[in-house]
């Protein structure tokens, strides 16, 4: 592995962690839950003939909902750059004990 390659996945692993982190944030997992339920409640209020402002309503869900799964999708990425991270170390180590136990 070039160090190239090794600082992108230490970097994508970093950004993952902080990711984890912002989604475990019981803040942040408030203010989700927040928006999503008062999204919710003023598109059940609004007037069936608001079409303009459910759709904005609808807007803003999926905005959430998107925000959320950028989240995660970074979460899912670090958690692959550590794995890649942790073979490439348990390769290195492998191959430096073939080493010593060869010569």
């Amino acid at each position: 592995m070039n160090h190239q390659t090794e600082a992108q996945l230490r970097s994508e692993a970093t950004r993952g962690s902080r990711a984890n982190e912002l989604m475990n944030d019981e803040l942040m997992l408030e203010a989700f839950t927040t928006l999503d339920n008062r999204l919710t409640k003023e598109w059940a209020d609004s007037p069936v003939r608001d079409t303009e402002g459910r759709e904005r309503i609808w807007l803003m869900q999926k905005l959430l909902k998107n925000v959320d799964a950028h989240l995660r999708e970074i979460a899912t990425t670090g958690r692959m750059a550590n794995l890649q991270l942790e073979q490439e170390r348990t390769l290195l180590q492998k191959a430096k004990q073939w080493a010593s136990e060869t010569w």
